[in-house]
């Protein structure tokens, strides 16, 4: 009987962990605006690829300062196909600044509600349900900080990890130690 309740509450824990990052991983989709790439960048189509006569000049000098502003080179052809340099776009820049932007948002807003169902976890009175929100609240929160953490700087990758660390060791010392051990290993060190 003992064995059927494990398992009965494993499945628990596990479907609430579970279904709770799905949900807030779709409330973050439904609420903020994924970037598009082709919103940033419209391509006039495929072009194959023209031989160009030998005698053409380059125009070296846009092309490259193009390329070391972080633009793609735009060409247009001349009636005899040589590559006139058209302009710069940057879209893939834009494309890139909100894709970032988007990727912060979701970690401002999936982080807290992981870290606070972890914390809602450890109060819970019913305890499968409790570890369900711990579990679910983990998930969350590894979602979150892995979205942005390419856009986060080396300072604060460090301090949101450690922040995130604090909190489950905290959760982990007020949830799953026995107190009982825990006050015997303190009176054992004060003799």
């Amino acid at each position: 009987m003992e064995t059927q309740h494990f398992f009965k509450h494993s499945a628990m824990i596990f479907g609430i962990a579970i279904l709770f990052s799905l949900l807030v991983g779709l409330v973050a989709d439904a609420i903020l605006q994924n970037p598009e790439y082709g919103d940033y960048c419209v391509s006039d189509g495929y072009y194959p690829a023209k031989p160009i006569p030998d005698d053409c000049a380059r125009d070296y000098q846009n092309e490259n300062k193009c390329y070391k502003d972080g633009g793609s080179a735009v060409w247009k052809y001349d009636e005899r196909g040589c590559q006139i340099f058209d302009k710069c776009d940057f879209c893939s820049i834009d494309y890139d600044r909100a894709r970032n932007e988007y990727e912060r948002n979701t970690f401002l807003m999936t982080t807290p509600v992981g870290l606070l169902a972890i914390i809602i976890g450890v109060y819970w009175p019913v305890e499968f349900i409790g570890t369900g929100f711990m579990f679910g609240g983990v998930l969350v929160s590894i979602y979150g900080t892995a979205r942005y953490f390419i856009g986060m700087s080396k300072l604060v990758r460090i301090l949101v990890i450690f922040i995130e660390l604090s909190i489950l060791i905290f959760v982990g010392y007020k949830k799953l130690t026995n107190t009982n051990v825990v006050t015997k290993t303190r009176r054992n060190k004060k003799r």
